[in-house]
């Protein structure tokens, strides 16, 4: 178990780290082509680079490393927060001073920089370093935005519902298959004097994995694309409100935890495993957390948010390294060469908290530790039921902080969830008057 934490400190920010192999312009200790006219054949190339400060327990000794096998190239890494990263890379994006590359998760998020041209397209790059016989293809498509593959991915995580065996069985309840089954579930829970949901508001983010699997149900698997890629309108749509309504209802039915709104995430652990709730909805990054906190493995079992959408699809996302879009080719070729290097199995298994698993490439699946029972099948529903792009990526961030404004206060009843469509939608609209 001690060996074990040390693995998983950092499993909640960076959730799935990726293994590869030199892509062509390397060998397997990293050192670049001197054909392509980096390292010692091409002069000096300097190199920026953003990462999260959360995973970095060996970047200096990898990064050391690469260095000394490739003369001529260096490495300067920044170490940011979440929210540092975030507003950093607005700022940098408006005064052209991006670096060279830079951690950033999928979705609208990094669509962003690509939209805008700051990002380097790596399609053709790509295809012709065989790439599709390296990565997961869902990665590849979850990193391709506005027609272009826009990043080196590096993670690719899916949420599902986490829930307490002893409870389930000291109740008689079944995993739920459905919607009014859940509900069931639910209300059987609740009557035993347990929270059926633990979530908490604080931030948004939380809270919002249970209400974007309500849209879904009530608005199927294309009406939900059309929202989240804003193709029609939120106002007087009836998936919405109706998934505000259920929202609202639990809310006030007590079927998540008092106060929730104002709740930090991290403090709900101490609900969970204590037998206080039932359910919760997380990405296989939660296996650590429950070493982490002593908890033993077999009393925790996953299944997907019963939705009806396809197979019951679940939300996912995708994390990359961005790649400047001003890269010389020498440059683009030095940045892949260290990110291949970077995630070098010995690498991996030297500072096994930098990373997670199981890594989004074919043959890697067997690397994945038997502690951890609930990663691969939380892969598995995101291969098999299929998935969507989680919210808080999916939404330009404007349209995201009305989202999560109404969904506190449709929460504590201060808000209808007519008029919660409505916030979003008008929202929606100065997002997309100030982008003309």
């Amino acid at each position: 178990m001690k060996n074990f934490k040390k693995v998983f400190a950092l499993l909640a920010v960076l959730v799935l780290g990726v293994v590869l192999v030199a892509c062509g312009n390397g060998d397997a200790n990293g050192d670049v082509d001197e054909t392509t006219g980096t390292g010692e054949a091409g002069g000096d190339i300097e190199l920026t680079m953003w990462i999260l400060s959360e995973n970095t327990e060996g970047l200096d000794t990898i990064i050391a490393s690469f260095e000394a096998d490739n003369p001529g190239i260096t490495i300067t890494p920044s170490l940011l927060s979440v929210d540092s990263l975030r507003q950093n890379l607005r700022i940098s994006a408006s005064s052209d001073t991006l670096p060279s590359f830079w951690f950033n998760w999928g979705g609208e998020l990094a669509d962003f920089y690509v939209r805008n041209g700051l990002t380097y397209d790596l399609s053709d790059f790509a295809a012709a370093n065989n790439w599709e016989h390296q990565f997961d293809d869902a990665a590849l498509e979850l990193a391709t935005l506005s027609g272009q593959l826009a990043g080196y991915p590096i993670a690719m995580n899916g949420l599902a519902v986490y829930y307490n065996r002893g409870i389930f069985d000291d109740l008689g309840l079944e995993v739920p298959t459905t919607m009014d089954e859940f509900h069931e579930v639910a209300s059987a829970i609740h009557a035993a004097g347990i929270i059926p949901i633990s979530t908490a508001g604080t931030h948004g983010w939380h809270a919002m994995r249970f209400l974007e699997q309500l849209i879904s149900y009530y608005a199927g698997a294309e009406q939900h694309y059309q929202l989240n890629t804003l193709a029609i309108d939120w106002e007087d749509n009836e998936a919405v409100i109706s998934a505000f309504r259920t929202f609202g209802e639990y809310a006030a039915n007590g079927y998540m935890p008092e106060g929730f709104v104002s709740m930090e995430p991290g403090d709900l652990t101490i609900l969970l495993f204590s037998g206080q709730a039932a359910m919760q909805i997380e990405g296989q990054w939660f296996d650590g957390v429950i070493l982490n906190n002593d908890q033993s493995m077999d009393d925790w079992g996953v299944f997907p948010f019963p939705s009806g959408v396809g197979n019951n699809r679940i939300s996912g996302f995708v994390e990359m390294f961005q790649l400047n879009a001003n890269l010389s080719q020498a440059e683009l070729e030095a940045t892949v060469a260290f990110l291949d290097y970077y995630f070098e199995a010995h690498n991996v298994e030297a500072f096994p908290s930098d990373y997670s698993l199981p890594v989004p490439q074919y043959g890697r699946a067997d690397e994945v530790p038997a502690e951890l029972v609930n990663v691969i099948p939380i892969m598995n529903y995101m291969s098999n039921n299929g998935a969507f792009t989680i919210t808080d990526q999916a939404l330009p961030t404007e349209v995201l902080d009305a989202f999560f404004m109404a969904q506190d206060s449709v929460a504590l009843g201060t808000m209808t969830p007519e008029e919660a469509a409505s916030s979003i939608q008008r929202a929606i609209e100065e997002f997309r008057a100030n982008e003309q």
